[in-house]
């Protein structure tokens, strides 16, 4: 009989046993809320972080609490309604809790981490409500990066760093932001290359990535030029920190070389691969009529502005407004427009140039001649292409003929050009004629199997509109014709001398 019932309170102690232990392995894998006393809290969190056995898991705990008694009243209450935030949207302790956890602590440790920390606090809380978890553990990535290696953002492309520890976390409509109040260098270090935007303010997106700089100044320090001597400075501009590059509108240049006072125009700076690094940063001035004085003796350059890296570019822009002028007794004598200059040491050189030679009220002109200028040797070089574009003749009203050459020398300093073929041909050939002279069979040739002569619909045009200049696109308009068909039935006038074709 006393067997029978010690059999079945062994039976009953038992089945006692394993309900307790099914009870709490529920409670243990189904935890719903954390209590709001945070010793309980952690005793609760210990349980929630090692249920699964997961070493790393362990380390990050047991480093939270160790460090737990460091926070305020306010801190732990914040962290436990984060926590059950968390909970509410099933966000395991692999890896969402482990993530929030190990950068909550990078930002406590911070120096700067009793100011930091309520604010860090309060962007995870608008996150966890308002964003996704995925945003929010690319934020808790973002933090460990920012406070611990100053870095914004890393990839292979770039990496922008900071050099201060003075920012702020802020939650902006969608997504978190950062807040750099106060001056500091930004520096973007790409393809072992690296440039720095000096005396900056701004904020950061991190989300979308876009970095919204307030001031700064970029030299070109790089380029062995005095930082105080040569540099921009930036006011409201943009950055694309997946990228290197730095574009900013209105910039403020300044060449204490070359100008007395700045100018306004667009820099562009970027980490390049070793081709392409001699053009950054890179300044391009809006105005095309600065004008620099004696740039070698007795030639003025007027136009617009552009520093590439340490090379000084003649910038014409798309109306070749840039001008190199040649001078005797202070007074210009032989001008050259283009749309752009390559401007050495020794030399300038540009692909095409409209050229003019001044003869009292007269000149020798053309539209489009390759130009070399070499210093050294006070030598003007031109060269026409016959078979291009720029194979119409020279046009010369002091003469009142036109002259069909190749190749035009004249040394700056002397009276005498020379005209003739290409340099080593072995006859030298110029063709003159005069601009007054007619050939009916020329004339009948030129309108082929045309319904009006082209002279003939150029000065219609001209008569029409009342003007001698125009463009190729309102002169199309009016004979009715495709711009492409124009543009070849006037450059042909043009190699006939009977129009200047720019």
């Amino acid at each position: 009989m006393a067997n029978a019932t010690f059999k079945k309170g062994l039976i009953l102690f038992v089945l006692t046993l394993v309900f307790s232990f099914s009870t709490s392995a529920q409670k243990k894998g189904k935890l719903k809320e954390f209590s709001k006393e945070f010793t309980i809290y952690l005793a609760e969190l210990s349980e929630f972080m090692t249920a699964s056995d997961n070493s790393d898991l362990k380390t990050v705990f047991k480093s939270f609490s160790k460090n737990s008694s460091e926070l305020s009243l306010i801190e732990q209450e914040k962290i436990i309604l984060i926590s059950n935030k968390m909970l509410d949207k099933r966000m395991r302790a692999n890896p969402h809790f482990s993530k929030v956890l190990s950068a909550l602590m990078n930002v406590n440790n911070h120096e700067k981490g009793e100011i930091m920390l309520p604010e860090w606090l309060g962007v995870v809380d608008e996150t966890v409500d308002n964003s996704t978890t995925k945003k929010l553990m690319l934020f808790c990535a973002f933090t460990d990066d920012l406070v611990k290696e100053n870095i914004l953002r890393k990839s292979k492309a770039a990496a922008w760093l900071v050099n201060t520890d003075n920012y702020s976390f802020k939650f902006e409509i969608t997504e978190p932001i950062i807040l750099f109040n106060s001056i500091f260098n930004l520096t973007c270090s790409a393809n072992g290359g690296s440039y720095t935007i000096e005396g900056t303010k701004g904020k950061y997106y991190f989300v979308s990535n876009e970095w919204e700089g307030n001031g700064g100044k970029i030299n070109w320090e790089r380029h062995a030029l005095s930082k105080d001597s040569v540099y921009a400075t930036i006011t409201n501009y943009k950055i694309d920190t997946r990228k290197s590059q730095l574009l900013a509108d209105s910039a403020v240049f300044h060449n204490k070389n070359t100008f007395q006072l700045p100018i306004i125009g667009q820099i562009i700076n970027k980490v390049s691969s070793s081709r392409q690094a001699d053009k950054f940063p890179k300044f391009t001035s809006y105005s095309k009529n600065i004008e620099i004085k004696e740039i070698f003796p007795n030639v003025d350059y007027k136009g617009g502005y552009k520093m590439q890296g340490k090379e000084f570019i003649a910038d014409g822009g798309d109306y070749a407004k840039a001008r190199i002028i040649f001078k005797r007794n202070g007074l210009p004598v032989f001008v050259a427009n283009a749309n752009r200059f390559s401007l050495g040491r020794d030399r300038i050189i540009s692909k095409g140039a409209g050229i003019k030679i001044f003869f009292d009220a007269d000149s020798i002109y053309h539209s489009n001649l390759q130009f070399k200028y070499i210093n050294s040797e006070r030598k003007l070089q031109l060269y026409r292409d016959v078979n291009g574009v720029p194979g119409a003749p020279m046009l010369n009203t002091y003469h009142n003929v036109s002259m069909d050459f190749e190749f035009l020398e004249w040394n700056i300093d002397k009276d005498i050009i020379t005209f003739g073929s290409l340099p080593g041909t072995a006859e030298s050939r110029v063709k003159m004629e005069s601009v007054d002279r007619y050939l009916q069979e020329k004339y009948d040739s030129m309108q082929g199997i045309d319904a009006i002569h082209p002279l003939f619909l150029v000065n219609n045009y001209v008569k029409a509109k009342e003007e001698e200049k125009f463009f190729v696109e309102d002169f199309a308009k009016f004979s009715r014709f495709p711009v492409l068909q124009i543009q070849h039935y006037l450059i042909n006038l043009a190699n006939d001398g009977f129009v200047f074709y720019d």
